[in-house]
């Protein structure tokens, strides 16, 4: 416990392991807890687990007013079926160059269109985080011109073709936003 290495960091963001166990293919699992819909795809997130597990948390708030004209083009963006993007990069405190920066380099594209239903003035989103376009691991000899402030080369995990699995995805993660409005937008 405490470094970030260990059961939570093996299992999938929420909690939603299925084991494969010989004679339980005809018993359907039961679940326990409050699940959410993970946008853009099938999957589900058990918000108890959420609170529990290893995650990053910004804490960003962002407040402000926003005029009739600017929420009607949003509307008419959402209505389009628009998708938001939300890029997330890692980066150095110190602002230097960093290594790995295109391999933790992830897009989120979330969904806003419950902002929209009736009477609705807090929405939370959950969307999972791919790898963004320039996603890219560095080569050997990358990382042996230019080392890694940790100072040990990250071990890369490799999928079934041998190429570099994006830790995004390897780790299910998602990001949660919350939008809350002082009024619905109607």
């Amino acid at each position: 416990e405490g470094e970030g290495e260990g059961d939570a960091a093996a299992e999938p963001a929420g909690g939603q392991t299925m084991e494969s166990v010989p004679g339980d293919a005809e018993q359907p699992q039961e679940k326990v807890g409050t699940f959410v819909k993970l946008q853009h795809t099938l999957g589900e997130v058990n918000i108890e687990l959420e609170e529990k597990l290893q995650r990053v948390e910004w804490n960003h708030t962002h407040t402000s007013f926003v005029n009739p004209d600017a929420i009607r083009r949003l509307k008419e963006t959402i209505k389009r079926k628009t998708l938001f993007a939300v890029d997330i990069q890692r980066v150095l405190k110190d602002g230097g160059d960093y290594i790995y920066a295109q391999k933790y380099h992830g897009l989120a594209k979330v969904d806003l269109k419950e902002i929209l239903n009736e009477d609705a003035t807090e929405v939370t989103f959950r969307c999972p985080v791919g790898p963004h376009p320039e996603f890219r691991t560095p080569t050997e000899e990358e990382v042996e011109a230019s080392p890694p402030p940790e100072g040990e080369p990250e071990e890369e995990q490799k999928l079934h073709n041998g190429e570099c699995a994006n830790p995004y995805l390897l780790y299910e993660t998602y990001l949660v936003v919350s939008i809350a409005t002082e009024r619905p937008i109607i």
